[in-house]
């Protein structure tokens, strides 16, 4: 991965307006920066019985990686868009379309 790709990536980590949602791949849970609210980790949750932990190395939620299709579209609905960073590709979805920003 080349300079440019890992700051645009690091970009998009940091920034705190739209969430992030981090696919580390087969067997690892999802790593999802959402923009701060005291209610996200029950946000998260939406009652069930597993509850997200928090990651303090990297400021972030763990959740089960099974969430993530009820998290995106979870996100869409919230928050009008959503990165998903995924090992060779990410996405910025919007609720109007999904558009591939960079492949890593």
């Amino acid at each position: 991965m080349d300079s440019g790709t890992e700051d645009r990536l690091r970009k998009i980590w940091r920034q705190t307006v739209v969430p992030v949602i981090y696919r580390q791949g087969k067997g690892k849970p999802l790593l999802i920066k959402l923009p701060y609210d005291s209610e996200n980790k029950a946000w998260l949750r939406d009652g069930r019985r597993s509850k997200p932990k928090w990651n303090p190395q990297f400021k972030c939620w763990e959740t089960p990686k099974a969430w993530f299709n009820d998290i995106v579209n979870r996100c869409l609905k919230a928050f009008g868009s959503v990165y998903i960073v995924q090992p060779y590709r990410c996405l910025l979805y919007t609720s109007d379309a999904a558009d591939d920003l960079l492949c890593v």
